[in-house]
């Protein structure tokens, strides 16, 4: 079932799935479309009143990456995996559905209605993790494009806070994983990988050529155990060595690999 139930618009009714990992906030999975997120959905940005009190949670939206999705999203071939995180109002309903299959012991099937806002009313939901593809899905060509939501219900905003960090307090990705995985990747990438891509491929071939000065020695996330005490270069400073060459082309006063020994350091990682 996927609808918005009468010609005012008033209350959008999904199928779902309700987990009980805590009754006071019941967790739900569902699907909304672009379209619809945020007109469902509020972002709280962070703020202080004019007492200085904290209001909100989320941080600026960025445009550039705001930008990437949105042509990511525009392109022929896409998979948008990536779930949108919300709170939802306690004004939300759920009707389980009947039969044997409804309550597998686990989860319970069944619909969820969200009501939507009249005039300049509050919204039912408040996006705690995913505000910048929010951003992007609502500015995408595709507006009918199921978006996976992962929802909570929860009206104080210090829980929302509360989930807001811990589902953003993950370290990222390590940059030496990243570099050695871009030059694996084919599909279209966001300028600022994308600009990465050659430099990483180089620094490969770099450690894997036999003829190369640097044979072996390049530290990668892919190495052994029992091969990272003789590798003594940080990826990293290899593809900002070759960055730095392609953004000064003119600058040929020093050979490559009197720049690399610049950066025979683990300190950059």
């Amino acid at each position: 079932m996927a609808s918005v139930k009468n010609t005012k618009a008033t209350l959008i009714q999904r199928r779902a799935l309700r987990i009980d990992q805590n009754p006071a906030h019941p967790l739900f999975m569902f699907t909304l479309t672009s379209d619809e997120l945020l007109k469902v959905a509020d972002i709280s940005r962070i703020t202080r009143d004019e007492d200085g009190t904290l209001i909100g949670y989320q941080r600026p939206d960025v445009r550039q990456h705001v930008q990437n999705i949105v042509d990511y999203l525009d392109s022929e071939s896409i998979i948008f995996p990536n779930s949108i995180i919300l709170a939802l109002s306690s004004n939300v309903k759920f009707k389980q559905s009947r039969g044997p299959g409804a309550d597998d012991g686990y989860a319970k099937s069944g619909t969820l209605e969200i009501p939507l806002p009249s005039g300049d009313g509050p919204k039912p939901a408040w996006i705690v993790d995913g505000q910048q593809r929010a951003i992007a899905l609502s500015k995408c060509k595709r507006r009918d494009l199921p978006i996976p939501v992962n929802a909570f219900v929860a009206d104080e905003v210090d829980l929302q806070r509360d989930q807001f960090l811990r589902v953003n307090s993950a370290k990222p990705l390590p940059r030496g994983l990243i570099t050695e995985l871009l030059p694996e990747v084919s599909s279209n990438l966001p300028a600022n990988l994308s600009a990465k891509k050659m430099p990483s491929a180089f620094c490969d071939w770099l450690n894997r050529e036999k003829t190369s000065p640097f044979f072996g020695l390049v530290q990668r996330a892919s190495n052994p155990e029992e091969e990272k005490s003789s590798t003594v270069i940080a990826d990293n400073s290899i593809v900002k060595m070759v960055e730095e060459s392609l953004s000064q082309p003119s600058d040929r006063s020093m050979s490559t690999s009197s720049i690399a020994s610049m950066y025979v350091t683990n300190s950059d990682r």
